[in-house]
């Protein structure tokens, strides 16, 4: 009862963070930051939808580079990833 109800509050904590990430440093730093908040979530939900963690990754990207990706509107989150750290090198 008590590992249900504490892990039931993780998740809810990893939610809220997934809401507030943004990119404060380099592309990959965000990367990396993104995908250990989604591999935790994962733990609790291996169902949840691809396009909502495409669509939270791009959103959390300095506004720069986001605009460049929504334009290409990729269809997943190994695409976004790839071209923000394309369009990273780009604007370097």
């Amino acid at each position: 009862m008590v590992l249900e109800r504490f892990g039931k509050d993780q998740q809810a904590l990893l939610i809220r963070q997934l809401f507030r990430i943004k990119q404060t440093r380099s592309v990959s730093e965000y990367i990396d930051n993104f995908f250990e908040l989604v591999d935790s979530l994962a733990a609790y939900d291996s169902g949840m939808d691809s396009l909502y963690f495409t669509t939270r990754f791009v959103d959390g990207l300095k506004d720069d580079i986001k605009a460049s990706i929504l334009v290409q509107r990729p269809l997943d989150l190994d695409t976004a990833c790839v071209l923000a750290k394309l369009q990273e090198e780009v604007t370097d």
